[in-house]
């Protein structure tokens, strides 16, 4: 069974064999970058701009691509920036002290 998922904000195109072991690969088609469709009648992917078809393991069956899909890791979780997780912990630092000082104690921050 196939099918095109979300995983931490990007598209990923999911296969789960007869063994229950999910394969995960990118949806865009290595010919012109398309997206890619499962078609669950032949068990493939299938590019519908011009016509390049995978199996379900992503190996090219049918051209014009050339590529196979490219395998994509989602178990590995995706941390957050350190510069990012710094600024989200400015921020909130800077809503604590508003929110003590009383010039601001009339203003709600956090609901």
């Amino acid at each position: 069974q196939g099918k095109i998922i979300q995983v931490n904000g990007s598209k990923v195109a999911a296969y789960r064999n007869a063994e229950g072991k999910l394969h995960t690969f990118s949806p865009l088609c290595s010919h012109m970058a398309c997206y890619v469709h499962w078609n669950s009648a032949e068990t493939s992917w299938d590019c519908p701009c011009h016509g390049s078809r995978y199996d379900a393991m992503g190996s090219v069956l049918n051209g014009p691509a050339l590529h196979n899909l490219k395998q994509v890791d989602v178990k590995t979780p995706v941390a957050e920036p350190a510069s990012l997780a710094v600024a989200r912990r400015t921020f909130e630092t800077s809503l604590d002290h508003m929110e003590k000082n009383s010039a601001w104690r009339h203003l709600q921050f956090r609901g």
